[in-house]
C-alpha cells in the first residue's frame, strides 16, 4: 500500500467519524423527539376520541 492510499483511506475515515459525531447526535435526537411527540399526541388524541365518543 502506498502512502498515499493509506492517506486516502484515513481521510475516508476521519469524514466518517466526523459525521458520526456530528451529524448523528444532533440530527438524530431531534428526528426521535419529532417521532416521540408524533406518536404521544396521536395516542393522546385516540384516547381523547374513545373518552369523549367511546
Amino acid at each position: 500500500m502506498s502512502a498515499d492510499a493509506i492517506s486516502i483511506a484515513m481521510t475516508r475515515v476521519s469524514e466518517n467519524n466526523w459525521k458520526e459525531r456530528f451529524y448523528d447526535p444532533i440530527i438524530a435526537p431531534q428526528l426521535w423527539g419529532y417521532l416521540k411527540r408524533l406518536v404521544i399526541h396521536s395516542e393522546f388524541h385516540q384516547a381523547t376520541l374513545r373518552y369523549l365518543y367511546g
